[in-house]
């Protein structure tokens, strides 16, 4: 489901001027609307981190597939949903597995691969805007970086883990340092 992000510019814009440091983490065509949004003499404090996004599935589909599963299992309510559970090990061949939810808070986790297979496999549900993205090339309007690694075990099998393995990509000075106090 898309995020929003209702007042957040305007709190990241109250918070810069008031000398606080922030750390912003969002979708690229997120980011480049902050840094868009705020004045540049106030952004000594801020870190941009975006991450590798896809797409953003249509709010519209993503209602009506809710209510396609609520109806399938009884007419309950989906009270739980986990887009990247971790029932499958996290290999390249599992990327679009692990879609599961719950119903009512039973606990029982349901997994179904229908919106998946729209989303990435089918792309019907992709955002034409998404497809055709600006912000997603190698120059970053961001400071960081981060995805999740698919694919790991087929370039560096000793790093891999089935839990999955996280990638953080420093794409300026700004970023750099603060990699490097990652680190320490």
């Amino acid at each position: 489901a898309q995020s929003d992000l209702k007042d957040t510019f305007v709190k990241v814009k109250t918070d810069l001027q008031n000398g606080l440091t922030v750390l912003f983490v969002g979708t690229p065509c997120q980011v480049a609307g902050l840094k868009a949004f705020l004045p540049r003499h106030i952004t000594a404090n801020l870190y941009l981190c975006d991450l590798i996004c896809h797409s953003i599935p249509s709010p519209l589909i993503w209602k009506e597939y809710k209510a396609y599963q609520e109806e399938r299992h009884g007419g309950g309510k989906m009270t739980k949903v986990m887009f990247r559970s971790k029932i499958h090990p996290w290999t390249r061949n599992n990327s679009n597995r692990g879609f599961t939810f719950e119903m009512n808070g039973d606990g029982i986790l349901h997994e179904d691969n229908i919106f998946y297979d729209l989303f990435f496999k089918v792309g019907t549900i992709m955002r034409p805007s998404c497809a055709n993205c600006k912000f997603t090339t190698q120059n970053r309007v961001s400071a960081i970086t981060i995805a999740d690694y698919w694919g790991i075990e087929e370039y560096s099998p000793e790093t891999y883990t089935p839990l999955g393995v996280s990638v953080v990509l420093a794409n300026n000075s700004k970023g750099e340092k603060l990699v490097y106090h990652m680190k320490q």
